[in-house]
């Protein structure tokens, strides 16, 4: 039997019910526990990373299925208990503590954004912002035949613009199940504040696996096609003059 403890005032109400769907599926995604609780996709995809940091669940692995770490046939019990009145501050409450501070940060991030979008000829608007545990997420709504390419394509121009490493910054186009790209970045001063070291050790976590991100893959492939079309076409341009000194009959006939 795995016993999990966890902090009640941390995680969400829905926590049990979904770990016990997820080790009855054994799969693990926000989409299918929206679709089981009939909740919204960012309450669904913060039950994913307390599911995570539980140790019940693998990390994120780009477009793999996330790796279930409990089996189907072993039992769970959880275990709430209700933190003290100085005990470990959760990343929820860092989240709000910056949010009271800086009032005006959000919507100056929100402002760069858009402001960076529309330098580059995107029509966009910050349609709504979510305090997540670890960062900040600004839900993009663009212009209707924009592409998703073309945001994906300025990740490091928008993390220019916003002070931000590119390792920090997260752009996830489309969000799934919404019409909105989600650009994501951190707290203020989150080289002094890591919010993951303030949420409880993952129990029994076992692989571990790199975090692939989904525009990895498509800035990769993107870089890929584009060196093998140059290669290609230079392929053909030699094999093309190449034609033409041994058979320069051929091209005066073309001629």
């Amino acid at each position: 039997m795995k016993q999990i403890i966890i902090n009640e005032d941390e995680y969400d109400e829905l926590f049990s019910k979904a770990a016990k769907i997820v080790q009855e599926t054994q799969k693990a995604s926000a989409s299918l526990i929206q679709r089981k609780f009939n909740i919204g996709y960012a309450r669904s995809a913060r039950l994913l990373d307390e599911l995570e940091h539980a140790g019940l669940v693998g990390p994120s692995r780009g477009a793999k299925p996330r790796k279930i770490l409990i089996p189907k046939e072993e039992e769970i019990k959880v275990k709430k208990i209700r933190s003290k009145a100085n005990d470990t501050v959760s990343a929820n409450v860092v989240a709000e503590k910056y949010k009271e501070k800086h009032g005006n940060y959000v919507r100056k991030i929100a402002a760069v954004i858009e402001q960076t979008l529309s330098s580059f000829g995107i029509t966009a608007r910050v349609a709504e912002v979510n305090n997540r545990p670890n960062d900040i997420e600004y839900c993009i709504e663009i212009a209707l035949g924009t592409r998703t390419a073309d945001i994906l394509a300025l990740e490091n121009d928008i993390a220019l613009a916003l002070a931000c490493p590119p390792e920090f910054l997260v752009i996830e186009a489309p969000i799934p199940g919404r019409s909105l790209i989600a650009i994501r970045t951190p707290y203020p001063n989150y080289e002094n504040i890591e919010p993951t070291k303030l949420l409880p050790p993952p129990e029994d976590k076992k692989d571990e696996f790199p975090d692939i991100k989904r525009d990895d893959f498509e800035n990769t492939w993107m870089k890929i096609r584009a060196y093998l079309s140059f290669v290609f076409y230079l392929i053909a341009r030699l094999f093309n003059v190449i034609a033409n000194f041994i058979y320069p009959e051929r091209k005066q006939d073309i001629s």
